[in-house]
């Protein structure tokens, strides 16, 4: 596998958590890229605390990435777009656009060799899925992230049918915002579509005033490691 995809089928279940957390644990031991491929909510900068860095171009004409640490990279495509006075403005792209920007986030970024992409992408079954589809192939696996409750479960279901469609390996299911260990929905849509459950992140408010904070790392960096072992994601 050369490109991991963090994705579920609705807005707020906690993709960017995952997917900046997942990339720090793996970047102990390989050279991770980070990508923010959400273009209608590109928050990553911001949890990982270089929202307000600017990028540069070199000699080749590539876009030179943050270096968040010795082995990991971190680009959003949020910088295709100006903000207009602080605002954060809606940004509405035709499907071959973002196509076309995504391919340009995997080859004309000054990437440093990297063993594994992870892609935090827009929810939803959307043309993210087909450009990484079409660039990575059988080399793209897939995590869907969903919360307990039943429309979460809904649009979970929705995802893992799109990824089969376009032939995407899904390495599992993650929850997220569990609140006393009730996650038997998500138990019980894993066994339903036979797919790894790879276990939960607990409701912590701790969490979110840490990624308020630009401070991505959870608190219990344990639970993100159980994660990325029951995924098989460091072999």
């Amino acid at each position: 596998m050369k490109a991991l995809l963090i994705t579920s089928g609705k807005g707020g279940t906690g993709k960017t958590l995952l997917a900046s957390n997942i990339a720090i644990v793996l970047s102990e031991r390989k050279h991770i890229a980070l990508i923010d491929a959400d273009f209608r909510a590109p928050n990553l900068t911001y949890i990982m605390g270089v929202a307000n860095k600017k990028l540069s171009i070199n000699n080749n004409r590539l876009i030179v990435p943050y270096q968040y640490n010795e082995n990991l990279q971190v680009f959003s495509t949020e910088h295709y777009f100006a903000r207009d006075n602080g605002m954060h403005r809606a940004i509405i792209l035709p499907g071959e656009t973002v196509r076309s920007m995504v391919r340009q986030a995997v080859k004309s970024v000054a990437w440093n060799d990297p063993e594994l992409f992870v892609i935090d992408s827009d929810p939803s079954t959307s043309d993210v899925l087909i450009a990484l589809s079409e660039l990575f192939g059988k080399d793209l696996g897939a995590i869907v992230v969903t919360t307990n409750d039943i429309s979460s479960i809904f649009d979970c279901e929705r995802t893992v049918d799109a990824l089969k469609i376009e032939g995407i390996q899904i390495i599992g299911i993650v929850g997220n915002q569990i609140w006393n260990n009730e996650d038997y929905r998500i138990v019980e849509i894993s066994k339903k579509l036979n797919i790894p459950y790879l276990g939960y992140i607990p409701f912590d408010h701790r969490i979110r005033l840490a990624n308020n904070e630009g401070k991505p790392l959870m608190p219990d960096t344990d639970i993100i490691r159980r994660i990325v072992e029951n995924g098989h994601l460091n072999h």
